[in-house]
């Protein structure tokens, strides 16, 4: 079972694949949505950072240039007439570079605040062991004269890597490198992963299928709270029957027993419920434990006797004894196992009424007899 948040970061070329794409619906936007949710968390390394900031000023200013070509060529078929009758003035901000690069980092920098990730800086590696890989050819380290352009992807893994392992998490590291997924498979804490569409085709697979089902369930639970299931309403009033589930307090003067004899479910209204668990063993039939929070509204009948202590013959006199009948509202925690396919419950089973006080008041002698008042 994978546990979330998952932990990811990202490198550079990711963000380039993904044509520095930051829209809500981009695959990079619903990163940001995985980050809501409490899916996954971002671990970005400050060189990361900053190089896509680089990348976005890069891409815009290619924008502007190539804007600017096009409007002159625009411009130079303005003298054949035809262009000349449907000419609309181009948007200025494409014409200005610093305003278009401005705009630009605005939506990096809001996406980047979105991603709310756990930024790391170089304070983390260890320079040393970058020098031996350099010169060993070990990860992210090429064997050619490219290597002095690996230093960034070096410095980044190694302190992704040591605040995992600081941390005891294991990160994946999406990137389209090799170097990367080299250096992936030597560590204990590093999961490599080429793109990012593995998190949702793989490693969300089970959560998404478990936020279906939840649904499911919830609509046939929300069903059966507005119908009122005659099965659900029988079963509780089963369960309210068995007496040793609820315990009688009370007040007295003198020495008093009380014991119930009887419980009778009058009415029930279910305030809110929680999913417990979800069993689908068999992908066709669920069975999943539900806590329902329920107000009750019981009879209670219940005996009682009322004794002193004679000090004299060394025994207890019994002064009062009888029956007597209460009416009372209780808030209950109740859990129940249901069993069901795709489409509604098919059984209520293991109704579970957790051992409940009800408070009856004084029991006196005579006709004192006060209760307490009924829970709202």
């Amino acid at each position: 079972m994978i546990k979330y948040p998952l932990y990811v970061t990202l490198d550079t070329n990711i963000f380039d694949a993904n044509k520095l794409d930051f829209s809500k619906e981009s695959t990079l936007g619903l990163l940001v949505n995985c980050v809501e949710a409490g899916k996954l968390k971002v671990v970005l390394s400050n060189i990361v950072i900053k190089e896509v900031e680089r990348h976005v000023i890069k891409s815009s200013d290619g924008v502007c240039a190539s804007f600017r070509e096009l409007r002159k060529q625009a411009l130079n078929r303005v003298s054949e007439g035809l262009f000349e009758q449907v000419w609309v003035k181009p948007d200025t901000l494409f014409l200005d570079k610093e305003k278009y690069r401005k705009k630009c980092l605005e939506v990096w920098k809001k996406f980047l605040n979105n991603l709310n990730p756990e930024i790391l800086d170089l304070t983390l590696i260890d320079l040393d062991s970058i020098i031996d890989d350099y010169f060993d050819y070990r990860p992210p380290f090429e064997n050619n004269d490219k290597k002095r352009k690996e230093f960034p992807d070096a410095f980044t893994l190694m302190a992704i890597e040591h605040w995992s392992s600081q941390n005891d998490i294991l990160t994946i590291c999406i990137s389209c490198d090799k170097d990367w997924e080299e250096y992936c498979k030597n560590s204990e804490y590093l999961f490599y992963s080429k793109n990012v569409s593995y998190l949702f085709e793989t490693l969300f697979k089970d959560k998404i299928e478990r936020d279906e089902r939840t649904e499911l369930i919830k609509g046939n639970i929300d069903k059966f709270k507005q119908l009122k299931h005659e099965q659900l309403a029988n079963e509780i009033s089963y369960a309210v029957e068995n007496t040793n589930n609820f315990n009688l307090d009370y007040e007295s003067s003198y020495g008093c027993d009380c014991e119930i004899n009887n419980t009778i479910l009058n009415n029930y209204n279910i305030k809110s419920y929680e999913i417990l668990s979800i069993d689908d063993a068999d992908n066709d039939t669920f069975t999943y434990d539900i806590s329902f929070n329920v107000l009750i509204n019981i009879t209670i009948e219940y005996s009682y006797e009322i004794y002193i202590y004679d000090s004299i013959d060394k025994d207890y006199i019994t002064l009062s004894s009888g029956h007597r009948t209460i009416d009372t509202n209780v808030k209950i925690d109740v859990s129940i196992e249901f069993e069901g396919d795709n489409g509604d419950i098919i059984n209520i089973y293991n109704i579970d009424i957790p051992n409940t006080n009800i408070d009856i008041g004084s029991v006196e002698l005579g006709d004192e007899f006060y209760c307490s008042d009924d829970e709202e």
